[in-house]
């Protein structure tokens, strides 16, 4: 019996500490696992996102105390839809640090409004769990300037609208059906929803 007693003891002894063991590794899988889903998201987007010229069927405006100033300046009194505003061409992806880590990677895409053509940056974060939803979503916050000039930003009265109508705000991308959805994080622009051309 003392034995029996004995050996139970040292099985538990063993069953704890391969917990213990087991819970340092879980942390570095687990990121692994992050990293995986964050990465293959990315592709699945990335992928989307090269196929044909995106035409921006519809922009929402919301008007909020945050953004009234600024939409007035602009013209824009009350919530608003604009329809057929631009259109997004892709230009290439950029990696922000190494390829070893794929899922932080950059779009970029001409921005073409009113005949004029803007670099438009997206720098896109996956967000995981959407991996498991079917549906991948990356989060980005949108950075438009003039092409090929990062470093200056001459007045146009036509980016300085872009900008100030929220197109430099944070927002979540998805696709549903053969639409593309921007979803604004801030208040400004709730939905932009682009069709392929």
């Amino acid at each position: 019996m003392v034995h029996l007693k004995f050996l139970i003891l040292i099985l538990a002894i063993l069953a704890i500490g391969c917990r213990e063991k087991n819970a340092v590794l879980d942390p570095v899988l687990l990121e692994a696992e992050k990293a995986r889903r964050e990465s293959a998201i990315i592709d699945t987007v990335i992928n989307n996102l090269k196929n044909g010229i995106w035409k921006i069927k519809r922009v929402e405006v919301k008007v909020t105390q945050n953004n009234n100033n600024i939409l007035r300046e602009l013209g824009i009194y009350r919530d608003t839809v604009l329809t057929d505003f631009a259109e997004l061409r892709f230009l290439r992806v950029t990696y922000r640090t190494t390829p070893q880590l794929e899922q932080y990677r950059n779009c970029w895409f001409a921005l073409v409004y009113k005949n004029q053509q803007f670099d438009m940056e997206l720098p896109l974060y996956a967000i995981p769990e959407s991996s498991l939803e079917g549906n991948p979503i990356a989060f980005f916050v949108p950075e438009v300037r003039p092409q090929n000039s990062p470093s200056s930003w001459p007045q146009n009265k036509d980016l300085d609208f872009i900008n100030k109508l929220g197109f430099t705000d944070n927002f979540l991308l998805s696709f549903e059906n053969k639409q593309m959805i921007w979803r604004g994080l801030n208040q400004g622009l709730p939905k932009v929803v682009f069709e392929r051309k």
